[in-house]
């Protein structure tokens, strides 16, 4: 998959790994709702990599469209995917596989790696 450009800090996942993953089998182990900045945050244990696992942060800014259905002991993600919209927002789908399925509409979004 493109390192998708739209997203800031993705260019040390690539780094990290040597191509942007879909995120498949990994787990989300939190989720962070912050109303001040009516952003989301969500952590992601990127477990399917060998010796390069590690914790992502996914931090998405100035909200206007969230859905969170299904967050349990559990949540395995399917892929993770990109989408610009129209309005010049960025639409992030989490597709499940177990547990928490996420869509969100955002103005800005960034990727951390949590060692």
């Amino acid at each position: 998959m493109n390192t998708p450009i739209e997203i800031n800090n993705a260019p040390a996942i690539v780094e990290r790994f040597g191509f942007w993953p879909e995120f498949g089998d990994d787990e989300i182990s939190e989720i962070h709702l912050d109303r001040a900045e009516t952003s989301l945050s969500f952590t992601v244990d990127a477990i399917q990599y060998a010796e390069k696992n590690c914790q992502i942060l996914f931090k998405c800014k100035s909200i206007k469209r969230l859905s969170i259905d299904g967050f349990n002991h559990q949540n395995v993600i399917s892929k993770i995917t990109f989408r610009q919209e129209d309005d010049g927002y960025l639409k992030i789908l989490v597709a499940s596989s177990f547990g928490v399925q996420i869509q969100c509409s955002c103005k800005t979004a960034s990727v951390s790696i949590l060692d």
